[in-house]
């Protein structure tokens, strides 16, 4: 809002591919000319599982020149003016057999994969609009492919023909150049107790670099 002139400010949030908030809650304040806002489902929007750990905090009442959703709307909530603003439910319309999982309609067929976040357009893993946590060559999934894997066979872990890096919330076959590997990931610095063994990994320091007091920190450690 602007405080000097009155007749200035946000009028729509026109957020209408918002679907989902992973994490964190809703504020919004000072916006005297803010339309719709209390027609969203905001509950749609938060996860289940963490609905009563956040808030939703509107704290303005938006103006009567606001007007109503778009006819098309059915009743239900918009971002702004126009059919094309409506707001879409992924969550609070969902069966009851989809659980905590989002979807893309009422049907008990409907229901997302549950890690899919914002909604889906199929039941696959690879049919979610965004990853919940991470996005493994176009299929969701909780983690990425760990490096190695238990045999039944020889009671061994062993090498995994299939494993990946995580890199941000994407698995990858390498990590960018600029950046160390440490463990399963892709890392800017190195944790306290290793070193960039000048490869690009981060592996443990050795006596003659951490002798004595000296304590070894990764490349571009802060401590603290």
């Amino acid at each position: 809002m602007n405080e000097q002139d009155s007749s200035q400010g946000l009028r729509e949030l026109r957020l209408k591919s918002l679907t989902e908030i992973v994490s964190g809650g809703v504020k919004m304040k000072r916006n005297n000319h803010l339309c719709f806002t209390n027609t969203i489902n905001w509950d749609d929007i938060l996860r289940k599982e963490t609905r009563n750990m956040y808030r939703v905090s509107l704290e303005d009442t938006p103006p009567p020149s606001c007007g109503s959703c778009d006819v098309t709307c059915g009743g239900g909530g918009c971002w702004g003016r126009g059919a094309s603003m409506c707001q879409v439910l992924t969550s609070t319309i969902c069966s009851e057999q989809c659980g905590n999982a989002r979807c893309k309609g009422p049907a008990r067929e409907d229901c997302c994969d549950i890690e899919c976040a914002s909604g889906c357009t199929g039941p696959s893993d690879k049919d979610c609009i965004t990853c919940l946590h991470v996005n493994n060559t176009g299929a969701c999934e909780y983690t990425c492919p760990p490096a190695r894997i238990y045999d039944p066979l020889t009671q061994r872990n062993i090498p995994n023909p299939h494993f990946k890096f995580h890199y941000h919330d994407h698995c990858v076959d390498a990590c960018p150049s600029n950046l160390l590997v440490e463990d399963n990931g892709c890392v800017k610095s190195c944790r306290r107790g290793l070193h960039n063994d000048g490869t690009g990994k981060c592996v443990q320091c050795s006596d003659e670099l951490c002798s004595g007091d000296k304590e070894c920190y990764g490349v571009n450690h802060q401590d603290g």
